[in-house]
């Protein structure tokens, strides 16, 4: 018996993903061995699909090559098999670590909505070679890289291209509970590096409104999967060669699955050790800086918690996202406490991450409604407090503990409409921070109207803020698009405590205007954006005021240009003095522009050059180049310097004193990468920033919003600075089993006081040399259970 309609049926041109595709499951006993090959007697009763079509560029013509892609399932798990054809000499494989599938290689990518009505959804991608990389999704196209699941795919060469093998377990997916047929969406999206193209089925380019919802549908019975677990424990040990001490620790996480809706996970005595590092970021801005979640208990079932495409960490808009629940809050360094008789409280205590105890979290839905409850517990500091007299005592300070909830209905029957509230509260040193939300979203059937609408209010220590916004988008046709958005944030909205705002103080509107063209001959195809940004704060003052313009050109020659520019009228600064004061800042252009190289080639290269106005007077100028070579698929020399100078550079130095500086900054990077296997890594990550800065000139701030007056305090003083620090690791992974993995990882960690009298050449080797942190760590972790 066939296991599948003919899937002929299912040709997808412009989006129409055509009539469900009913799947029986495979016959009991059937055995598949995951290794890329289809040579197993089921593939062959299989029928298959050749009904893509190339979605970038958007031209939806049938591609040069045949991609065929076979379904089955079992009360196990869904079974995904591909085939491509391709010239074998125009293959490329690129071996990486998990997670990166942005890069230009071959590969395939399976796209489920395991809702089945648009909801949400999770994504799968195998390149040649074997490499994975995982996600979720969300309406309408919100992917996200935060989702590792233990699932299982694998590539092989044959003779007319190559071939791939996924299997995907229902223990690894949230699905509703339901009885009989079950729905699901599938897109299929094959990579073509040598052509830099990507074909897709259905054809659903990312210039059309509608992704998700117009997924291909699937029909099973009898998959309703319950009863899951995994244990998953874990062993550390950790050398720190600077306090020449040894320390070990073991916890484990736990997963529990009742039923398909309900999830359960725990982790209790959690490591969240360095194994991933964060870049080395320079920032002077009162601006803070956003660092994404990298720690696994915490990546897992997040989507709920996402309350608009705004909480987007994998966007097209550089805009920084807006979070209600930014995960990194939690085991943070610990809030200093405030002393009492001219005690102050050592700073290495308050600079490192904070031990958590443990965390759990429950997700579920029923029908149309979804919920989460996420809860966490942080371990008590211990510091050491001096008085005047120079006597020193050790003290403790309590942990902070983190909760929230939230609650999401959705309709999905004709238009998508849909209304959630979220809480949270974080219990602090210093009182208690609560923030309270309710978020409103609708699509129309044909996806050209889409809005997305957020009410927010925070209570910290009994100073209560608001806020809110409103997106709109109308989407005419493919490749157009408007968006208008309204953001109002009050001057005492705090979310910070367990979310994240850019900025709050502030009422904006926005225009943006986006399209993209793959007509015009002499390019594959074109991305345009125009914006518009007028803002201001409580106080009437204007403090944004911009129109900016980007474009990206793909050649023929799979090269890429960007250009990137903007104009700022003059307005007001009530950031820049971190408090203290606002003040007047003129006219300001900016303009960037870069050139990628073919990236599917062995070496390939970047350069980029870049100018900014300074707010009162000089500018910025900016030059970047990066450079890869990859020898071997298995081993990738990658090489990045970026060079900044400043003349111009607007500090703010206490008080109501301001300095304008002139600087030298210094980036160098590189990374090794070398590839025993698909499922080895050794990695070798160097990044150094380095800044000079002499002090120009000087200012006060005026006693209102005014310019900044000119003065000679200060002349006599010396304001120049450096900066150097450094960053570097070794680390060796071997994942030995899905979500199951070896570490070895050395660290080493320099951030030089000041030293003016240094030169580049010194501040870098005095980092070299004088660390502030250097540790091995060697882990383990192994998953047990269903």
């Amino acid at each position: 018996m066939s296991l599948l309609l003919p899937l002929v049926l299912a040709t997808a041109v412009g989006g129409d993903s055509g009539p469900p595709l009913h799947l029986t499951e495979a016959p009991p006993g059937t055995s598949v061995s995951v290794d890329g090959r289809l040579d197993e007697e089921i593939w062959q009763s299989v029928p298959a699909s050749s009904s893509f079509r190339v979605v970038q560029p958007d031209t939806m013509q049938p591609p040069p090559h045949r991609t065929s892609v076979r379904f089955f399932y079992t009360t196990q798990g869904l079974y995904v098999g591909a085939d491509m054809e391709q010239p074998p000499e125009t293959l490329v494989e690129r071996l990486s670590p998990r997670d990166q599938g942005y890069l230009t290689r071959d590969a395939f990518t399976l796209n489920l909505d395991t809702s089945g009505e648009g909801r949400y959804g999770f994504w799968f991608q195998v390149a040649l070679g074997g490499s994975l990389s995982d996600g979720t999704l969300l309406p309408e196209r919100e992917y996200s890289f935060t989702w590792d699941g233990a699932w299982r795919a694998a590539t092989a060469r044959t003779d007319t291209g190559w071939s791939a093998e996924l299997f995907v377990p229902w223990a690894v997916v949230n699905m509703p509970r339901t009885e009989g047929k079950r729905r699901l969406g599938f897109f299929g999206q094959r990579s073509v590096a040598y052509l830099d193209e990507r074909w897709g089925w259905p054809a659903l380019p990312w210039s059309r409104p509608k992704f998700i919802s117009d997924f291909q549908p699937l029909v099973l019975e009898g998959v309703n999967p319950r009863h899951e677990y995994a244990v998953v424990p874990y062993a550390s040990s950790t050398y720190d060669r600077l306090a020449e001490s040894v320390s070990g620790k073991v916890g484990v996480d736990l997963r529990w699955r009742p039923s398909s809706d309900l999830r359960v996970t725990a982790t209790l005595n959690p490591d969240f050790g360095n194994v991933e590092a964060d870049d080395v970021i320079v920032n002077l801005s009162a601006f803070e800086t956003f660092y994404p979640e990298k720690r696994l208990f915490f990546q897992e079932d997040q989507e709920i918690f996402v309350t608009s495409p705004r909480a987007s960490t994998f966007r097209r808009s550089s805009s920084p996202p807006f979070l209600l629940l930014h995960t990194r809050r939690i085991g943070a360094p610990p809030e200093r406490p405030r002393l009492a008789d001219g005690r102050t409280a050592e700073d290495a205590a308050f600079a490192r991450p904070t031990e958590l105890l443990g965390a759990a979290k429950m997700t579920g839905q029923r029908g149309g409604l979804r919920w989460g409850v996420l809860a966490a517990m942080e371990d008590e500091t211990t510091f050491t407090a001096t008085d005047s007299a120079g006597r020193s005592e050790r003290l403790r300070q309590r942990g902070r503990d983190f909760e929230a909830v939230r609650v999401l209905y959705e309709r999905t029957e004709g238009p998508y409409r849909a209304l959630g509230w979220m809480s949270t509260h974080a219990d602090r040193l210093h009182g208690e921070a609560h923030v309270q939300a309710l978020d409103g979203h609708f699509q129309n059937a044909d996806g050209s109207w889409r809005a997305d609408a957020q009410l927010v209010s925070s209570d910290v220590e009994d100073t209560r803020g608001h806020g809110g916004f409103v997106d709109l988008v109308w989407a005419p046709r493919q490749g157009l698009s408007h968006q208008v958005s309204v953001d109002h944030f009050d001057p005492d909205l705090e979310l910070n405590d367990m979310g994240y705002l850019y900025r709050n103080d502030l009422t904006r509107y926005q225009y943006r205007l986006r399209t993209q063209r793959s007509d015009l001959g002499w390019v594959k195809d074109r991305w345009s954006s125009i914006g518009v940004d007028w803002g201001h704060n409580a106080e009437g003052e204007r403090v944004a005021s911009r129109v900016g313009v980007y474009q990206s050109y793909r050649l023929h020659n799979q090269g890429q240009v960007r250009l990137r520019g903007g104009f700022d009228a003059a307005g007001l600064d009530d950031r820049g003095a971190f408090g203290a004061g606002t003040f007047e800042i003129r006219d300001r252009w900016d303009l960037n522009t870069s050139y990628e190289s073919d990236s599917s080639r062995r070496f390939s290269y970047e350069l980029g050059i870049g100018w900014e106005d300074e707010p009162l007077e000089g500018g910025k100028a900016m030059y970047q180049a990066e450079l890869t070579w990859r020898p071997t698929d298995r081993l990738t020399f990658e090489a990045g310097l970026d060079y900044v100078t400043r003349d111009g550079w607007l500090l703010y130095r206490g008080g109501d004193r301001m300095t304008s500086f002139e600087a030298e900054q210094w980036i160098p990077r590189w990374n090794f990468d070398f590839f025993p296997s698909a499922r080895q890594q050794f990695r070798v990550a160097f990044q150094w920033v380095g800044v000079h800065a002499s002090d120009t000139a000087y200012y006060r701030l005026p006693g209102g919003a005014g310019a900044l007056i000119p003065t000679t305090d200060g002349a006599d003083t010396d304001d120049a600075f450096t900066i150097s620090e450094l960053a570097l690791q070794v680390r060796y992974r071997w994942e030995l089993a899905p979500m199951s993995d070896l570490f070895v990882v050395y660290t080493r960690h320099a951030s030089l006081p000041s030293a003016v009298g240094e030169g580049f050449t010194g501040l870098f080797s005095t980092a070299l040399d004088e660390p502030i942190a250097e540790q091995l760590v060697v882990k383990v972790r192994y998953r047990l259970g269903t």
